[in-house]
């Protein structure tokens, strides 16, 4: 069996979105992306403005985002 409604990668997002706009996705999963609580770690952390924006852009319209923290 294959499995084909399900991508994993460890290519940066910021290069996915470049390189992946014409998939459109239903539903995406971030799982765990901020492992750094701490104030000082803020510009490390993937969700951000830019990161949700950037979703909107690989989701279909009635596409939904999950997310999972600790």
């Amino acid at each position: 069996n294959t499995i084909e409604n399900i991508l994993i990668t460890n290519i940066q997002f910021s290069q996915y979105v470049k390189v992946k706009l014409k998939i459109k996705y239903n539903n995406i999963f971030t799982l765990f992306p901020d492992p750094w609580p701490k104030k000082r770690h803020k510009k490390r952390r993937l969700i951000n403005k830019e990161f949700i924006y950037d979703l909107t852009k690989l989701t279909k319209p009635n596409g939904k985002f999950f997310l999972k923290n600790r």
